[in-house]
């Protein structure tokens, strides 16, 4: 498994963003039911909070492809993507 970092962009208003965050909420459950998701959050320097997810999957398309189940993608909440491979070298993370 590869493990990627992703940082989302939105670019709706707070109120569309509020109304699909239960059905997101759930999809990051989903993703965290499945061992994928390591870690999401907003970052909190960006105009509407932009968001960061850590997670793991097999490789770059089976990651896009989970990503384009989430909510805000699907509905065209999110202005740019970007999902990069990481490997954590140091910290909690890293194996022995």
């Amino acid at each position: 498994m590869t493990t990627f970092v992703v940082t989302y962009t939105y670019d709706a208003s707070p109120q569309a963003m509020a109304a699909l965050r239960p059905q997101r909420y759930e999809f990051f459950a989903r993703l965290d039911e499945q061992g994928v998701l390591l870690a999401s959050g907003q970052l909190l320097d960006g105009p509407l909070g932009d968001g960061m997810l850590v997670l793991t999957a097999p490789d770059e398309a089976a990651a896009r492809r989970m990503l384009a189940e989430d909510p805000f993608v699907r509905e065209g909440l999110v202005a740019r993507l970007e999902l990069a491979a990481w490997r954590p070298t140091v910290g909690a993370w890293v194996a022995g």
